[in-house]
């Protein structure tokens, strides 16, 4: 299992905006399941996996990173 602060943000980002995985993994590009898989650390976040969750929530990368 991967541990993630890309992934903790992530979960931030949608918890602030109110939605629910299924919609998040749909806005990203993603079904439900491997979302799910990239945010409970069952698979790697990539850098493609970065600039898809950036743009699907309209935040900076760097806002993915922060601690």
């Amino acid at each position: 299992m991967w541990d993630s602060i890309v992934a903790e943000n992530t979960k931030r980002i949608l918890a602030e905006r109110g939605l629910c995985l299924k919609i998040a993994a749909e806005l990203a590009g993603y079904e439900a399941a491997s979302f799910n898989d990239l945010l409970t650390g069952r698979e790697p976040i990539t850098d493609r996996d970065i600039i898809a969750l950036s743009d699907a929530f309209g935040v900076e990368p760097n806002e993915l990173f922060a601690s």
